[in-house]
């Protein structure tokens, strides 16, 4: 849980020691309470006065009364949401619009002894929100379920309410769990089905009718009133449906005349299959369920129901104070200086409130800033003497806008390149305090970053900025460089920590933002001499040693041109320019990407890509989601590590890329990042090719560079599936690797017998196709001593001449050269093929699909990285760590 409240402590409790109910609670003791669960998406309650409405009249039902008005209990709901957002702020870098919430509230008839009898006159109000797993397998896969009937009901005044007394459900759904069903199906005393434990139930007929039944017996779902509503507007009009009707209806019913069954509650759409053993229409999702998903996913969860979330402090509140001190570094004053300037009421506040600033942190440059302007010490004695005499120093603020049109405020500065490097990666180094950019800063010069840019900027008064998507390119006022930068800085204040004098020239009130850059072309000692001498502000000295420019501005454009190194700071903290997600898509903190043999052929622009020059390679990999785009799949991915494969612009020799959610698979086990990182291309391929041996009913094949990492994986796993492997290579010494994996049949292409075995071992074995990775005159050596009418599929191109076969093996022995590529085979296996290979490689990437790695490389060694990779690709995979600084 995330956060507590308890009526009867009448306090919000974030510690989950001290979230307690207490023994003798009549809601644990004698399930005499109530309660009601909701989600919170993107700020905002889904139909809260629907779900106050229906815990007040379960309330009535149960007899209990209520501790609060409906309307505290509402305030009291919003409140706990605010501090359960702000609690998510404060400890984690992901976007809360991605977080969805779950807020359940229980009433319990309060404290008892033990005696069967709810006799105490003090109810109690329970509240709790919590982040929910969500299973989206079931969403797309669909359930099967088992109906059970229980001998003795409750009554209908307690099924029609959200009491607490769950036993029945709990035995309904534990009984269809037993037999393999997802929640079990209630049946009542007269054989009508009525609704899952946890869900309501709706049934499609062949007339195109939808049935469900009445509320007399059941709770009913604010999930499923709301599909009504889509049904109504959308589904009848375009005749998928005819008509909604509320009537009961049994089992005998269902399977003479249903072709759909669906579940709806807990804000999910689930397909029911089968019930009993028995398919329910062909055994598959329907249209209408389809139609209703999509919807809900897409448009589905906001209505006018829906109750935004407000988590700032109403202005009447704010005006009760005449300030607020910040005792800390720089990074709270930033996140309040960000609240203030975000209010619509943001002129009158400021008007009215000051900021004063205590240094507490390791950074403190906007106190040091505004005591080096005014010529004081800069300690917490003068700091503190300059709140307590109420003096008030005017400060910039500048506004900084990405390209998702979020926009930020700040005080302090924009850093990209080295200085931001150094902030944000030295984080872990905070026991040194100070001294942690003194040890980052020496060791970031020396092992050195390049960051490739275009830089746009401006020295004139200007009133708006312009659009990020409009071209500067031709307007007079704007002066451009497009460079590596070494370093680069915009500074608002003259200090960038309490010791380093990053602007000794800039003001913090001249409306001017001060620009500092050094590009490429400087030497590592020459850098390091001028980060020392940071300190004293000398780098700014024409005898600095280096190329140091500087320029008074009013306003600029950075873009970042490829470098991979997308993250910025403004004040210290850490922005990433992201582009705006599609629904279906996440972002991933790449950790791992291997090289395969397409991503060289990719970076030769001798692969056919969508992704055009200039762009970043890399097809697969691993990481962590950091971001959603919005639906339910990309949203259950969100904190988890997955393997993944690009499919879009984006790269994996990155430190983010943007993914399609359907191709993101979580990591499970203790399977490693790098290990995972290579468990799409070759374990697709692999999979792939013997899904085409199988539907040709071959049972033995041939495979060229059978000792790359690939072939020594297609031998493990073929050899497992009973298909016999013919292994060709070039070399003795991978004869004797291909021997440690297993192989039983290895030839060396370079021996002189060569044709002679192959045609002997290919005949012998029934051998008719051939994958081959190599091509050239290999093709044809292979090709032509296989039996008649055999294949090779070309998947690889090792050997850059044509493929050399004579015609007489095509004309006169129906002999066939073709490709085999992944992209073409998912394409045709759809996605319920490409669930299969993904379960099929999860379940076996630790053993017979495992891949053995030689070595990692930081994207600043890519170079290093594919020499090594091409001087020797059997030893295993190369590893791109783009989280690794080298």
């Amino acid at each position: 849980m995330l956060a507590f409240y308890s009526s009867d402590l009448d306090l919000i409790i974030e510690d989950s020691a001290y979230m307690l109910i207490p023994l003798d609670d009549r809601l644990i003791n004698r399930c005499h309470g109530i309660f009601d669960s909701m989600q919170i998406k993107k700020y905002r309650f889904h139909r809260l006065q629907q779900h106050l409405d229906r815990f007040q009249a379960s309330a009535t039902k149960v007899g209990i009364q209520l501790p609060l008005s409906i309307e505290e209990i509402k305030q009291k709901m919003i409140e706990l949401s605010q501090f359960s957002y702000i609690k998510l702020q404060q400890c984690s870098d992901i976007n809360l619009q991605d977080i969805n919430l779950n807020m359940r509230i229980w009433l319990s008839s309060g404290k008892g002894d033990f005696g069967i009898y709810s006799f105490d006159k003090q109810p109690i109000f329970y509240c709790c929100t919590f982040i929910p797993n969500t299973n989206v397998e079931i969403l797309n896969k669909g359930v099967k379920e088992y109906c059970v009937q229980l001998g003795e009901q409750q009554e209908n005044m307690i099924k029609s309410a959200k009491s607490t007394n769950y036993l029945e459900n709990a035995i309904i759904a534990n009984t269809s769990k037993q037999k393999g069903g997802y929640q079990g199906l209630k049946i009542d005393e007269n054989g009508n089905v009525l609704e899952a434990a946890m869900a309501n139930i709706g049934i499609v007929l062949k007339n195109q009718e939808f049935w469900t039944p009445p509320g007399e017996k059941i709770v009913e779902g604010t999930t499923l009133k709301k599909c009504f509503q889509f049904m109504k507007e959308e589904l009848i009009p375009k005749k998928i449906i005819n008509q909604i009707q509320i009537k009961y209806f049994n089992l005998d019913f269902i399977f003479k005349n249903a072709i759909e069954v669906i579940l709806f509650g807990g804000d999910k759409i689930i397909p029911v299959l089968s019930i009993n053993d028995i398919f329910i229409g062909d055994g598959n999702k329907g249209v209408v369920c389809e139609n209703i998903q999509k919807w809900y996913i897409n448009q589905g969860g906001e209505d006018e129901g829906d109750e935004e979330i407000d988590l700032n402090m109403n202005k009447e509140q704010l005006l009760d104070y005449k300030g607020l001190i910040s005792v800390s570094g720089d990074g709270l004053p930033h996140e309040i200086i960000n609240g203030l300037f975000k209010r619509n009421d943001r002129d009158e506040i400021l008007d009215y409130i000051g900021l004063g600033i205590l240094p507490g942190g390791s950074g403190n440059a906007i106190i040091s800033s505004i005591l080096y302007q005014i010529q004081e010490p800069r300690t917490l004695e003068c700091a503190a003497y300059q709140i307590c005499k109420g003096v008030f120093h005017k400060m910039d603020i500048f506004k900084f806008q990405c390209s998702q049109n979020q926009h930020f405020y700040g005080v302090l500065s924009v850093a990209w390149s080295y200085i931001c490097d150094c902030d944000l990666n030295s984080e872990h180094l905070r026991f040194l305090s100070d001294l942690r950019f003194d040890v980052f800063g020496v060791y970031r010069a020396i092992f050195q970053k390049n960051y490739k840019g275009k830089l746009s900027f401006t020295c004139q008064n200007i009133d708006a900025l312009p659009p990020l998507e409009q071209s500067l390119e031709n307007n007079e006022d704007w002066k451009h460089i497009e460079n590596e930068f070494k370093y680069f800085m915009l500074m608002n204040t003259p200090m960038i920590t309490k010791d380093y004098v990053c602007a000794p020239l800039c003001k913090i009130d001249d409306g001017f933002l001060d620009l500092q850059y050094v590009s490429k072309n400087e030497g590592w000692w020459q850098f390091v001499k001028f980060v020392l001498k940071f300190q004293s502000g000398q780098h700014f000295q024409k005898n600095s040693g280096i190329k140091f420019s500087h320029q008074k501005i009013k306003a600029f454009r950075l873009e970042d041109l490829g470098s991979g190194h997308g993250q910025f700071s403004i004040d210290g903290e850490k922005y990433e320019n992201i582009p705006a997600l599609q629904p279906n898509q996440v972002l991933i903190k790449v950790e791992s990407a291997p090289i395969n043999p397409s991503d060289l052929l990719f970076i030769q622009n001798k692969y056919p890509h969508q992704r055009k020059a200039p762009c970043v390679a890399g097809f697969e990999g691993s990481g962590t989601v950091v971001k959603s785009g919005g639906n339910d799949i990309a949203d259950s991915l969100v904190g988890k590590n997955v393997s993944f494969i690009t499919t879009s612009e984006q790269g994996s020799y990155s430190e983010y890329t943007i993914v399609e959610a359907q191709y993101a698979i979580e990591i499970k086990g203790d399977i490693s990042f790098n290990q995972a990182s290579t468990s799409f291309v070759n374990p697709f391929t692999v999979i792939g090719m013997l899904q085409t041996v199988q539907q040709k009913n071959v049972k033995a094949v041939v495979h060229s560079a059978a000792a790359s990492a690939l072939g020594k994986m297609f031998v493990r796993y073929f050899q497992k599936n009973n298909i016999k492997v013919i292994n060709v290579v070039r070399r003795e010494e991978q004869v004797k690797e291909l021997e440690k994996e297993g192989a039983e049949i290895i030839l060396n292409s370079e021996k002189e017998d060569f044709k002679v075995k192959i045609k002997e071992l290919a005949v012998k074995n029934n051998a008719t196709i051939f994958f081959d990775a190599v091509g050239g005159k290999l093709t044809g050596q292979v090709l032509e001593n296989m039996p008649d009418g055999s294949t090779a599929y070309i998947y690889g191109i090792l050997d850059q001449e044509p493929v050399q076969v004579s015609q007489q093996e095509f004309v006169f022995q129906e002999k066939t050269v073709t490709g085999w590529w992944l992209k073409k085979h998912l394409a045709q296996v759809g996605i319920q093929g490409f669930q299969f290979m993904a379960q099929e490689m999860q379940t076996l990437l630790g053993s017979l699909l495992k891949t053995e790695i030689q070595g990692e490389f930081s994207l600043n060694q890519g170079n290093q990285a594919i020499d090594v990779y091409q001087k020797n690709m059997t030893k295993g995979k190369v590893i791109i760590k783009p989280q690794l600084y080298k």
